[in-house]
Formats: C-alpha cells, sequence, structure tokens
C-alpha cells in the first residue's frame, strides 16, 4: 500500500509533467503575449553586441544602468541560432522543466526520501507562463532553487557552500528583481527561524552570501525611474486572492477557478498537520516566509518600478512555499493519492482546454499574420499600432486569454525576417537592456510608446512619427479593428497585405 501511494502520484505528476512539455508542440505555432518581444530583444542585442554591419546598430543600443531581465536575452539568443521560427515552443518547454525540477529539488530540500507529486505540476502552470512572462518564471524557478540550496545546507554552510549560494542569488537578480528579493527575504526569515529553534549556527557565512545581491538590489531600486505607480487595496486584494495565479483566461469562470481553492485548502490542512518536530525544523520557518508574502501581497501596489502585477507574482511565492512544505509533512504524504488524483483530474482537463484554445486556436491565427506580412524585406523599417481585437479573439476562438498573444507577433515576424520593429515596447519602455539612440528623442519615443494602444493619442504619434523620423518608416501594420483610421492611411500609404478581411491585420507600404 505503501508504495501504491508513492508510486501512482509519482506516474501521474511524470505524466502531467510530458503533458505540459509537449503542449507548446501540438500545433504548427506557439505565441504567448511577451513571448515574441523577448525573442526580438534578445536577437537585435546580439547583433547590436557582435555584428558591426547590423542595421540595428542605427536605432538601438543597450542600456548603461544596471538592469535585470538577462535570462530570457541568453536564453533566446541560444535558442534562436538554432531556430527563430519555434524559439518560444522551445524556451517554453524548458522553462517548465526548469521550474518542476526547482520545485521538486525543493520538496526534497525539505523531506530527501519526498516522492514526486502533481502538487508542483500544479504549482508551475501559471498566469505567467502564458503570458510570455519568461524572466519572472524562471527567476522563481531560481527563487525555488536557492532557498531549496540554503535550506539543505544550513545546518553546514561552509564558506563554499555560501559562494555557490552568492552566485545562485546574484543569477536570480539578474533573470528577475522580484524572485531575488523573495529569495533573499525567505532566507534570513528561514536563517532566524533556525537560530530560535536549533542550536546557533555560524550565520557570517550566509550574510556574506546576500551582501553583493542586496547591493544589487539597493542600486537597482535607488536608481529606477519609476517609484510605485499605484496604491495598494487590502480589501480587493483580499476578496482576489490569489488573483488568477493559476488561470490563463479572464472569464468569468477562468480555469484553475475550482483547483486553487482546493490547493489552498491543502496548504492550510498541511499547516495544521505539520508534526511539533516538523515545525522545528526549516518547514517552520518556510512557513513564516509563507505569512510574510501573504502579507507582502495584500500591501503591496500592482504596478511599481517598471513592473505591473507585482502582488499577484508575490501571491505565487505563498503557494510555492506553502504548498511545498505541505507535502513535504508526514501526515499530509499519507493523503498523497487522493491529493494526487484530484490534481491530475483537473490539470488534465485544464492542460488540454489550454492545448485547444491558448494553442492551437492561436496557432491558426498566428499562421494568417505570417502570410500576410511575409513579404517585408529585412532591414524594413516597421512600426504596429494596436486597435481592439475583441473580433478576432472571437474569430480565432481564443477569446478569454489573460493577454492578447497576438498583440506582439509583429515581434516574431521582426525576428524571423530581420526587420527593425521600431513599436515593440521593450526599448521605449526605458526598463530592459535594450534602449533607443539619442538619434531618436525622447519626444519620439513617447510616441512610439503611445502605439501600444490605437486611441486617439496613438493616432496622433503615428501621424507625426510618418511625416519627422530620423529614418522613413517603411511599413505599418494595423492589429485589429480600425476602419476610420485605414481610410486616412490609405491616402497616405499603399495596402500590400491583410489577414481575416482586414479587421485582424493591415498591411501598409510607403510610396
Amino acid at each position: 500500500m505503501k508504495k501504491l501511494s508513492r508510486g501512482v502520484p509519482a506516474a501521474l505528476g511524470l505524466s502531467l509533467l510530458v503533458f505540459q512539455a509537449v503542449l507548446p508542440w501540438t500545433a504548427r505555432y506557439f505565441m504567448t503575449m511577451d513571448g515574441p518581444s523577448h525573442l526580438y530583444n534578445a536577437r537585435v542585442i546580439g547583433e547590436v553586441l557582435f555584428n558591426p554591419s547590423s542595421p540595428y546598430r542605427a536605432f538601438y543600443k543597450l542600456r548603461p544602468a544596471l538592469t535585470t531581465n538577462w535570462g530570457s536575452v541568453l536564453l533566446f539568443n541560444v535558442v534562436s541560432r538554432i531556430t527563430a521560427t519555434h524559439a518560444e515552443p522551445i524556451v517554453a518547454t524548458l522553462s517548465v522543466l526548469a521550474a518542476v525540477l526547482s520545485f521538486f529539488y525543493l520538496l526534497r530540500s525539505l523531506d530527501p526520501s519526498a516522492a514526486f507529486t502533481p502538487v508542483i505540476n500544479f504549482l508551475s502552470l501559471t498566469w505567467f507562463l502564458w503570458v510570455g512572462f519568461y524572466n519572472f518564471y524562471l527567476g522563481m524557478a531560481l527563487f525555488a532553487l536557492a532557498v531549496g540550496y540554503y535550506v539543505r545546507h544550513s545546518v553546514d554552510l561552509p564558506w563554499r557552500r555560501a559562494t555557490a549560494l552568492g552566485f545562485l542569488l546574484l543569477a536570480t537578480f539578474f533573470t528577475h528583481i522580484l524572485p531575488a528579493v523573495l529569495a533573499v527575504l525567505t532566507i534570513l526569515i528561514v536563517a532566524g527561524w533556525l537560530y530560535a529553534f536549533r542550536k546557533p549556527q555560524l550565520l557570517l557565512p550566509l550574510l556574506v552570501a546576500i551582501i553583493p545581491v542586496c547591493l544589487l538590489m539597493g542600486s537597482f531600486v535607488l536608481a529606477s525611474r519609476e517609484g510605485i505607480r499605484v496604491t495598494p487595496d487590502i480589501i480587493l486584494a483580499w476578496h482576489n486572492f490569489p488573483s488568477r495565479v493559476f488561470a490563463e483566461t479572464f472569464q468569468e469562470n477562468p480555469s484553475g477557478t475550482y483547483l486553487y481553492p482546493f490547493m489552498l485548502c491543502y496548504l492550510l490542512l498541511g499547516i495544521v498537520l505539520l508534526r511539533r518536530s516538523e515545525w522545528a525544523t526549516a518547514r517552520g520557518g518556510l512557513l513564516a516566509a509563507t505569512a510574510v508574502c501573504f502579507a507582502l501581497y495584500l500591501i503591496v501596489p500592482s504596478h511599481g518600478f517598471g513592473g505591473d502585477d507585482i502582488n499577484a507574482r508575490v501571491a505565487w511565492a505563498v503557494f510555492i512555499l506553502g504548498c511545498t512544505v505541505a507535502a513535504s509533512g508526514a501526515r499530509m504524504q499519507m493523503a498523497a493519492l487522493p491529493v494526487a488524483l484530484v490534481i491530475t483530474g483537473f490539470l488534465g482537463v485544464q492542460l488540454y482546454r489550454s492545448m485547444n484554445r491558448n494553442v492551437r486556436n492561436v496557432s491558426t491565427a498566428v499562421e494568417e499574420y505570417a502570410r500576410a506580412t511575409d513579404s517585408i524585406p529585412a532591414g524594413a523599417t516597421v512600426v504596429r499600432i494596436h486597435f481592439d481585437t475583441v473580433p478576432m479573439s472571437r474569430r480565432y476562438r481564443y477569446r478569454g486569454l489573460a493577454l492578447d498573444p497576438m498583440y506582439h507577433a509583429d515581434a516574431w515576424m521582426a525576428a524571423r525576417h530581420g526587420w527593425v520593429d521600431l513599436s515593440d515596447y521593450q526599448a521605449p519602455s526605458r526598463v530592459f537592456a535594450l534602449e533607443f539612440c539619442p538619434v531618436i528623442t525622447d519626444e519620439e519615443r513617447s510616441g512610439l510608446w503611445n502605439l501600444e494602444k490605437g486611441d486617439q493619442g496613438g493616432l496622433a504619434s503615428l501621424q507625426l512619427l510618418l511625416h519627422d523620423f530620423p529614418s522613413p518608416i517603411d511599413y505599418v501594420l494595423v492589429l485589429g479593428d480600425a476602419r476610420s483610421f485605414k481610410l486616412w492611411l490609405d491616402q497616405q500609404m499603399d495596402l500590400v497585405g491583410t489577414a481575416g478581411t482586414g479587421d485582424f491585420l493591415s498591411v501598409y507600404r510607403r510610396r
């Protein structure tokens, strides 16, 4: 019976992992909202650094300021040398594998004999993956890895292991700052907990390990041009917990609606059933960190320092820490089989729906987008303006996804064919490693940023950019339904391509 209770959950979890890993490959193309931008900017950075004759050098340069988000730059650069067309599904698969292995590493750090469980699959299937927040997603994998490494070696942390922990935290920071902050916070809480409940350990190696990353985090915050932009709403945060972290849709009944309350009960029950002897170990410290993260979720704003959905990101840490501790508890492991069956049932259905809506239906739209823009040559300067895409999402049957997966498809095509995609959001945002050269003024940068939405500001910006820009803009992509605007654009440029009878995408070329 014991073998059955361990073997069946492990088999179910590995089966779900295979499904998760192959999901991006179940259609011709796979695309998320931000994935194409990460691909494009990674390619541009590589060209700016290593190709003196690249046309990108006339428009882009690396920011001299301290920046993070280097994980996707390195990963997409390597993968895109093999294939730019299928770079994102490769990165998505690698990201899932990295998260699952890291979360399992954290679980085994608490209980070296713990078997693989579908709880790990649940933790890895989040909204952040479906919208292409790869830096944050990979950063949270490194967060679990760093915390697990410290838990394993907290009793004996010689200078060699402290150095390894320090480099792991630095890697987390340069991937994404928030997981680095959460990792340092969690490690300090666990260290304090163990110091109080067990014989005191030498804390100097630990402090030396975290000082470099703390200095970098402080420098990043001080140098940031953006502070906190939205004040927190504690009552709203309480009602929204966990802010649809495990849902890829924003429908009335989003995916994950019925699973994450079950997992929240699992987390709370795991705390209640924890034995007194287990409380005195690192488990107690991780649960204290879980409580702190939940408090942070309630009080931190949703936007700040150039990032969005900050509180939702912290909510994910609550589940990573709490559910991992619950899965490691001796009493909860006795219920591993029924828990595994429930999670597998919910996730199996969710993954099947995601395969059809998030992958196959979106792939059909991507194919039409590619056909409409295939004729744009390498080196062409291109801008994209975004209008209402609800009719498009209904046409291709992916209505309800959290964020529009076609939003930055222009960046995917630019990376494939070598366009200069001036309206991609990363360079004008002044948050990422890439920014515009001084030849593009702040006013023009703001105008390109305004093209993210096709409101009156975006229309006015495009009109100015078409007539007054350092380099002529060769192509304009109009994404979404904008009939009145297209009447004006028909007088300025030539229509050379459409997708979806023109209410999806219209391609205009400079006369």
